[in-house]
């Protein structure tokens, strides 16, 4: 008999049929699909790839079905595949004894209850319109509304939305834009394995709301023109162990109909019970299924944008899985003045690594409610603004990789250099993301130097070339193109000295000479 590992789990004294994942070896026959992408992917997803030079390969061909018939013929009930991992999720008794003699099972896994933490949902109350409406400092505390102003809205990106139910949004007023202009691309309940998702809870529909919502002079969310996927994969009734397992189908559909954003409110840190649950060593990015999962949809070119947390005034403090993906980004909470909010989940992961990765406003955070407008408190708040501002930038720069973009995001932050562990690199600031990758687009002047870099009130810039010219002309210009400082020197000396006193921020350091200019960023 062949040796496979089985890993078991007391859930409960009283016996009862368990769910099981039951991994495989191979992928039979459907490997062959291999040479013709089309059988197993849409499109769009295989021209997403194609863009950002993500090979199609073993991981996205479906699992047998010889496999899964197999499990069936042993009365085992199959709820769920995953083809990434290679496995069925299946309910039935005695699941060990039915495969162990099977020769395409690998090992099977019976894992714990999951416990999920969603956002705080206050009471609905109506309140003030501003520009936005009441959105309108969530979305200017981000620079949002730089690229709302140059129509940059979301047009052409796909999100999926993987939360708990919609119950709303076939109805709700502030979506009436995004139902009438069939922007609501399909939808999928994992939980129930059907497509009606307008029914047990409606989280989703107040993360949706913050990323599509728009009431004319009430209400504008983040990514008002974007398509949207909504999937359910959280049954905010109950806590079950096939919960991570719907999280991962979830992104792996997602990943087969070409979406460039997953954004997911969702986390977990502990089990029904107790039995189980994450230690604080198991958020080292590696451990966790639904981790695996998120990182596993990165490497697939899907930019994941996913909530830190709100454990940071339990006992726990932690993010929660998957926020500890190192290829993951993880947004936290901050309030109005953009001080972080205590109950926002903290870093480190378990390895050491910076999370959350940014902020957004998660204390009083506007989205819309059945009676309109209205304020709520959680990361699973601030998540939705970090991916619908994303997916503007991401419109704005098609060119870029899901990593350049996450690493264009954390390099406009308020504290790019002094991460720490409330909240991560800081406040994103899509107006200098923006502008970073223009200029990474123009002819730097690597052959100039500027010391230090950031720099402080007084800097020097060094170049063989200032040695053998007559005059040289010096500007910065800030974020907007506006001059902030001028002045012209003669050359005959390799290092110019320049003093200025400038705010914090990103600029453009301009040397002019031999009829050229010569560009560097510089950030004080």
């Amino acid at each position: 008999m062949k040796k496979f590992v089985v890993l078991f789990t007391l859930l409960s004294c009283v016996a009862q049929a368990q769910l099981s994942r039951v991994y495989f070896t191979d992928k039979g026959a459907n490997a062959e699909m291999l040479s013709n992408p089309y059988l197993f992917l849409s499109p769009k997803a295989i021209d997403n790839k194609e863009k950002r030079n993500v090979a199609v390969d073993i991981r996205d061909i479906p699992v047998s079905k010889s496999h899964l018939q197999s499990l069936h013929d042993a009365e085992l009930e199959v709820k769920m595949t995953s083809r990434w991992f290679n496995y069925a999720l299946v309910d039935g008794e005695d699941v060990f004894q039915k495969v162990k003699d099977l020769p395409f099972v690998k090992r099977v896994e019976t894992p714990n209850r999951y416990k999920v933490s969603f956002a705080e949902m206050p009471e609905a109350s109506q309140a003030t319109n501003l520009t936005y409406g009441i959105a309108d400092n969530q979305i200017e505390m981000v620079e949002g509304e730089y690229l709302h102003d140059l129509n940059y809205r979301g047009a052409g990106m796909t999100i999926a939305v993987i939360d708990g139910g919609f119950q709303g949004t076939n109805t709700l007023t502030g979506l009436d834009s995004l139902r009438q202009q069939n922007r609501i691309l399909g939808t999928y309940n994992f939980v129930h394995n059907d497509t009606d998702i307008y029914k047990d809870g409606s989280h989703g529909t107040s993360v949706l709301s913050i990323l599509a919502g728009y009431i004319d002079s009430a209400y504008a969310g983040s990514a008002i023109d974007a398509n949207y996927w909504l999937l359910k994969s959280e049954n905010e009734s109950d806590e079950n162990i096939s919960e991570m397992d719907n999280w991962l189908a979830a992104a792996e559909f997602a990943d087969s109909v070409g979406v460039d954003i997953i954004t997911s409110s969702l986390g977990y840190n502990n089990f029904v019970g107790g039995v189980g649950d994450f230690a604080y060593n198991d958020m080292d990015g590696n451990t966790a299924l639904v981790t695996k999962a998120a990182d596993m949809a990165a490497a697939k070119g899907i930019l994941v944008v996913v909530s830190a947390g709100n454990e940071g005034n339990s006992g726990w403090q932690y993010i929660t899985a998957p926020a500890d993906g190192d290829s993951v980004m993880a947004v936290g909470g901050v309030d109005a003045s953009g001080a972080y909010v205590s109950f926002s989940s903290t870093g480190p992961t378990a390895d050491g690594r910076v999370k959350p990765d940014v902020v957004a406003v998660a204390g009083g955070t506007a989205f819309i409610s059945p009676a309109g407008p209205t304020y709520g408190n959680g990361t699973s708040f601030s998540c939705p603004i970090i991916s619908g501002m994303a997916a503007c930038f991401w419109q704005q720069n098609p060119s870029l990789s899901n990593m350049e973009l996450y690493e264009a995001i954390i390099a406009s932050c308020s504290q790019p250099f002094t991460p720490d562990n409330a909240i991560g690199f800081g406040i994103p600031n899509f107006r200098i993301a923006s502008w970073e990758v223009g200029v990474e687009e123009l002819e730097i002047a690597t052959h100039i130097n500027v010391f230090p870099n950031p720099i402080g009130d007084e800097f020097e810039v060094e170049s063989e070339d200032f040695v053998i010219q007559k005059n040289i002309e010096i500007s910065i210009l800030d974020i907007n193109g506006k001059p902030v400082y001028e002045h012209e020197v003669e050359g005959g000396n390799s290092k110019l000295k320049i003093q200025t006193s400038l705010p914090e921020g990103m600029y453009l350091l301009n040397i002019q000479y031999g009829g050229k200019s010569h560009l560097r960023k510089i950030i004080k």
